[in-house]
C-alpha cells in the first residue's frame, strides 16, 4: 500500500478529509471487507474444507488427533510440551517471547517512522517515498519467502534467525552514521530484507519442542509478549527524536537491540544442542 500512500496524502482537503485521515480510511478498508468474507468463507475445521479432498481430511483429522502421541504406543512424547502448563512453563518459550519482543520492538520502531527518515535523506516528494518504501516491502517479502525455503534445506534455522539479526543491526548502526542518501537508502532496503527474513524460522522454531494445547499457549504467550514491542518501540524512536533533533541515535538504539536479539536466539540454539531429550534430527542449528 506504500505505493498509493503518497497519493492519498496528496488528497488534503477532498470531502472535507485530511491526507492522512484518506491514508487511514482507504488501507484499513479492504482489512474490514475481507474480515466479513474469512468469516463467511473459512470453514471451522478440515471436515468442512470443499477445496480438500476427502482422504485429505482424512488425513489432516488424523494427525491433528494424533498430535503430541507416538503412533506405536500413544504415548506422549516426552521431549514436547504438550499440555498448557507445561509450555507457560518451558523457558523456551519466555525466551522466544523476548526475541519477538525486541524483533517486533525495533520493526514498528522504524516502520513508523521509515517515511520520515527516508524524506529527510532525500527530500524527495511524498509520492516518490511511497514508492521507495513499497520497492522495500517486496523485498522484504523475497526475504521472507527466501530464507525460509533455505532454513527448511539447511536444517539450520537457528542460523537462518541469527545471521538476519547480526545483519540488520549492522545496516541500522551504517544509517545511524551516514546521511548519504546513496549509502543509507539501499543499506534500509536490506534491512527490510534482513528483517522480514527472520520471520519463518522464528514462528516455525517453537513447534519443534510444543505440541497440542502446548503448541497453542506457547504461541499465544510468544506473540503476547511479542506484540509489547508494538509499545516501546515506537515511542522510543520518538523520544530520539525529540531529544536529539534527527532519528539517527534512535537507529542506533535499535541496531543494538537487534544485537541484544540475536544473543538471545543464540542462548535458544545453545539449549536445544544441549537439550537431552530432543531428537538429533530436530533443526538445532
Amino acid at each position: 500500500m506504500g505505493a498509493v500512500a503518497g497519493a492519498l496524502l496528496n488528497l488534503q482537503g477532498k470531502l472535507g478529509l485530511r491526507g492522512w485521515q484518506w491514508l487511514f480510511l482507504v488501507e484499513g478498508l479492504p482489512a474490514v471487507l475481507l474480515s466479513a468474507v474469512f468469516l463467511r468463507c473459512l470453514p471451522n475445521n478440515p471436515a468442512e474444507a470443499g477445496w480438500l479432498t476427502q482422504t485429505e481430511r482424512d488425513w489432516i483429522e488424523a494427525s491433528l488427533a494424533a498430535e503430541g502421541h507416538d503412533v506405536p504406543g500413544g504415548q506422549p512424547i516426552s521431549s514436547h510440551a504438550t499440555g498448557v502448563s507445561a509450555a507457560l512453563k518451558d523457558v523456551r518459550v519466555w525466551l522466544f517471547g523476548l526475541t519477538n519482543l525486541l524483533m517486533l520492538g525495533v520493526n514498528y520502531a522504524y516502520s513508523f517512522s521509515l517515511p520520515s527518515i527516508v524524506k529527510n535523506l532525500t527530500s524527495f516528494d511524498v509520492s516518490i517515498v511511497g514508492y521507495i518504501i513499497s520497492g522495500m516491502g517486496l523485498l522484504g517479502a523475497f526475504g521472507m519467502i527466501f530464507n525460509a525455503w533455505l532454513s527448511d534445506r539447511s536444517g539450520k534455522a537457528y542460523r537462518h534467525m541469527i545471521v538476519p539479526s547480526v545483519l540488520e543491526a549492522i545496516c541500522l548502526m551504517v544509517v545511524a552514521f551516514t546521511v548519504n542518501p546513496w549509502v543509507a537508502v539501499p543499506v534500509l532496503a536490506v534491512m527490510y530484507l534482513a528483517h522480514n527474513a527472520i520471520q519463518g524460522p522464528l514462528l516455525a522454531l517453537p513447534s519443534t519442542f510444543l505440541k497440542g494445547k502446548g503448541a497453542a499457549a506457547g504461541l499465544a504467550t510468544i506473540n503476547m509478549v511479542g506484540i509489547l514491542g508494538g509499545v516501546i518501540g515506537p515511542p522510543l524512536m520518538g523520544w530520539a527524536r525529540d531529544l536529539t533533533g534527527s532519528y539517527q541515535n534512535g537507529l542506533a538504539v535499535l541496531g543494538v537491540t537487534m544485537l541484544a536479539a540475536a544473543s538471545v536466539v543464540y542462548t535458544l540454539r545453545t539449549l536445544a544442542r544441549t537439550h537431552t531429550l530432543e531428537p538429533a534430527s530436530n533443526v538445532h542449528s
